[in-house]
């Protein structure tokens, strides 16, 4: 019988959190952004070991496990019915800087900036659209969470999904810190498990953007 891994667990005091809100309103956190107390337990990682192991917490990893959690459940209530595993939607670099540009002014004005508006329309929009094509016979169309594969965009302006059409799925994004820091990190640093040998990381630094059901 194999061994389960030993597993740590890290706790930090509620205090700390209420006094540092913005430290744990994000996703991943460098050592000198950790409490004191769990700065000593933690060792500080030099910049590419540390995206490297962001990479190992990508959405993408745990996707197959969760849609197969899901197909069984939506088995059990409904067992003639399909489910729906959602789409993977490819942010190449060009489209991340202009995310990450329509976040920028985004988290300030609390809205995508209107300079930005038809770009998004033109590159963006034609991907997310297809995604919420109606089905024959349904009186509604499709609806989906979203996140990317680096993080969540919980803390964005607007709806909280499940989202019906695209325009709101933009909003969240470009309105959302979590989202604008992650973008900003992966511009920088582009580190993914596919491409951290190539001669230069940040031409092919990409995200992805997940629609689930």
């Amino acid at each position: 019988m194999s061994q389960i891994p030993s597993i740590t667990v890290r706790v930090v005091n509620r205090a700390w959190i209420k006094e540092n809100p913005d430290n744990v309103n994000t996703n991943n956190h460098k050592h000198y952004e950790l409490p004191a107390r769990l700065q000593g337990m933690e060792q500080a990682l030099d910049q590419s070991e540390y995206y490297r192991r962001l990479t190992e917490t990508g959405h993408d990893l745990w996707k197959p496990i969760l849609q197969r959690m899901q197909r069984e459940a939506k088995e059990i209530q409904e067992p003639t019915s399909p489910c729906d595993e959602g789409y993977e939607i490819i942010l190449t670099p060009s489209l991340c800087r202009l995310l990450k540009s329509a976040a920028d002014g985004g988290l300030l004005m609390g809205r995508i900036p209107r300079s930005l508006e038809e770009d998004l329309e033109e590159q963006v929009l034609p991907l997310l659209a297809p995604c919420f094509g109606w089905q024959s016979g349904s009186s509604s169309g499709p609806k989906y969470f979203v996140r990317l594969n680096s993080c969540s965009p919980k803390d964005r302006t607007g709806e909280h999904g499940p989202f019906e059409e695209a325009w709101p799925i933009l909003l969240s994004l470009c309105t959302s810190e979590r989202v604008q820091k992650a973008l900003r990190d992966l511009l920088q640093h582009g580190i993914r498990d596919d491409n951290e040998n190539s001669e230069d990381l940040k031409l092919d630094t990409y995200e992805i953007l997940h629609l689930n059901p």
